[in-house]
């Protein structure tokens, strides 16, 4: 093979590679059309004796690294600041945490909240896992986490710590809403090129 094939080929790759890089994928879109959510209802995170923190169920998707969260968000009273997580399933409830982010935001309720992650978790695609809002380390805060629009929910537990021990609440058929964006891992990036680099080596060959 030539240099200046071999620089094409190249060349190539690394656009390709830069391009599926810069795509993330949904894993998990429970808000209704046009980003919906139920105005001022939802379930209230909150700190004090008991904390509440709040989860819900999902399967991946998608699989790859998250890089955004997106989740309406509010404070009915206190500090308006709430944490996110992202945990494991432990066999129809939450499991062990994979990542948490603190959350700020305007005061009052019905905020869009946008979450932009570094470094963050990966999921797997068909993988169950949890996505829960709590209180964190602010200690004066009574928040409001919407339910989305239309809702069909019948699995929402919560706990006075996101390290469990966590209770089953009983079914409304409503949902939170929420959505996590994942892009695939650069080990994936790595095999799709080569593969693709072995495919051009072949044609050119032939």
């Amino acid at each position: 093979m030539t240099k200046r094939l071999l620089m094409y080929v190249l060349l190539v790759l690394t656009l390709m590679a830069g391009q599926v890089a810069l795509a993330s994928e949904i894993a998990v879109d429970t808000f209704g059309a046009a980003w919906g959510f139920k105005s001022g209802t939802g379930v209230t995170p909150k700190s004090g004796n008991p904390a509440y923190v709040f989860a819900n169920p999902f399967t991946s998707a998608a699989e790859g690294r998250v890089v955004d969260i997106w989740a309406p968000l509010g404070q009915i009273s206190g500090t308006p600041q709430l944490d996110v997580y992202l945990l494991g399933d432990a066999g129809n409830s939450p499991g062990t945490v994979l990542g948490s982010w603190t959350a700020t935001f305007p005061s009052g309720t019905d905020n869009l909240v946008h979450i932009s992650v570094v470094g963050g978790p990966t999921l797997s695609l068909g993988t169950d896992y949890w996505f829960a809002v709590g209180p964190g380390s602010n200690t004066n805060v009574f928040g409001l986490w919407n339910l989305t629009d239309p809702g069909d929910w019948t699995d929402r537990w919560y706990a006075g710590d996101p390290g469990g021990p966590w209770t089953e609440v009983p079914p409304m058929n409503e949902l939170c809403a929420f959505r996590v964006d994942v892009v695939p891992e650069p080990a994936t990036l790595a095999l799709v090129g080569c593969g693709l680099g072995s495919l051009m080596l072949r044609r050119r060959r032939k």
